[in-house]
């Protein structure tokens, strides 16, 4: 619209502006869209005019001082068009109607409308495709997880996820999943090793009632006898009724919810107690029992004295004659202990580590004949986890044996 109004400015009138229509022309060329036309104020005849549409706009809007910006005109389709007065050099008013078609833009924009629309199943399936292979490829490792889980029996635990192989954002969870699995695996063959123990324990007792029972059936015999016989099996039961008993305790003392009784206690005055209870044992066995020191701690008062009964039997079941046992108490910030020594052949050290395990004997034969079951100081051991504490062992060869119980303390201890 400049060009066209300062072409028309370099004109001398309208005359001239038609005459020399051939500058307008020029303008125009390489531009088909383009349709220009040229008329006096108020009339609808062009003075010069080039494109199709141009006598069409002048006919339609000719003589208005504005037209629409887009309007429609067969078969050109959508038009943009503009209105503008100009003056010839001689001071000539005429009116410029400049418009250009959409129709190649419309085109176009079928055309890519179109390419999108054939386009569009293709590449929808192409997506879909993409996506579920990258999903599939992603969730692989759940997969892997999923068949590890579906496969994991209490026969079948050797299973474990290879983390080498998975992604960074799974290695944390796949690492715990094979910890668990770690677990359940040391978990299920103490079982089977406890069970097997038990099954051992067991068998030596019944075995013993069932041979002295039928020896007793194989012939009549006098009331005395019989007496006789069942007394001598008083020993065996005594003997299963406190496995069975120490078995029920270990079994309740494993569940999560078992929780021990707090109320104080006082270390000291429960050693005393239980010394002056051993003292005949002791006294039989010609050994001693020392106390030293003192402590007040919180507790079951009933869990501590059966941990601390059992640690003095043990001990006194293996002081030769002429030793002494030692008790002793101490407390400090954040625990207070209770240490029984006593002198003997002492635990060797490929033994201290498995003393606390059930039915464990470092001289299966010799406890045994003492009427130990096994299982006293995996209940020392289970003890002193609900009371929050620890028990250890320290020993030497043909030394001292030191059985510490480890309690936490408050502060106003």
């Amino acid at each position: 619209m400049a060009l066209a109004r300062h072409a028309i400015g370099e004109e001398e009138d309208a005359v001239s502006v038609a005459a020399d229509a051939h500058t307008l022309r020029d303008m125009m060329l390489g531009h088909d869209e383009l349709h220009l036309a040229v008329t006096l104020p108020g009339e609808t005849r062009p003075l010069v005019w080039f494109g199709a549409a141009a006598q069409a706009t002048v006919a339609r809007f000719g003589g208005a001082d504005t037209v629409p910006a887009h309007w429609t005109l067969a078969p050109h389709g959508r038009l943009v068009s503009r209105i503008a007065s100009a003056r010839t050099r001689g001071g000539e008013a005429v009116t410029v109607h400049l418009s250009m078609t959409r129709e190649a833009d419309d085109r176009l924009l079928r055309a890519v409308l179109g390419a999108i629309a054939a386009a569009l199943p293709a590449t929808l399936l192409l997506v879909a495709a993409t996506a579920w292979f990258g999903a599939r490829r992603g969730l692989r490792p759940l997969r892997e997880f999923r068949a590890l889980a579906d496969a994991v029996t209490t026969q079948r635990l050797g299973g474990r996820l290879v983390l080498a192989d998975l992604p960074a954002e799974l290695e944390p969870p796949a690492a715990a999943f094979n910890t668990m699995l770690d677990r359940l695996d040391a978990g299920i063959a103490r079982l089977s090793q406890f069970s097997g123990d038990l099954a051992h324990e067991l068998r030596t007792p019944l075995a013993n009632l069932m041979g002295k029972t039928q020896v007793a059936l194989s012939q009549p015999r006098s009331p005395d006898q019989y007496r006789a016989v069942l007394e001598s099996n008083i020993e065996e039961f005594e003997r299963m009724s406190r496995v069975a008993t120490d078995m029920l305790f270990l079994a309740q003392a494993d569940r999560p919810e078992t929780a021990a009784r707090r109320e104080p206690v006082d270390l000291a005055e429960e050693a005393a107690r239980l010394a002056d209870f051993f003292a005949a044992v002791a006294d039989e066995a010609g050994v001693g029992i020392d106390l030293e020191g003192s402590a007040r701690v919180e507790g079951d008062r009933d869990m501590i004295q059966r941990a601390v009964s059992n640690l003095l039997s043990n001990a006194i079941r293996h002081t030769p004659p002429g030793g002494r046992v030692r008790v002793t108490i101490a407390k400090a910030q954040p625990e207070a202990t209770l240490a029984v020594a006593n002198p003997g052949e002492g635990i060797a050290p490929e033994h201290q580590a498995r003393v606390f395990e059930r039915f464990y004997r470092v001289d299966a034969a010799r406890s045994r004949a003492h009427g130990g079951t096994g299982l006293g100081l995996a209940i020392v051991r289970s003890i002193m986890h609900l009371h929050g504490g620890a028990a250890d062992v320290a020993s030497a060869p043909g030394g001292l044996t030191v059985f510490t119980l480890r309690f936490p303390r408050g502060r106003g201890q």
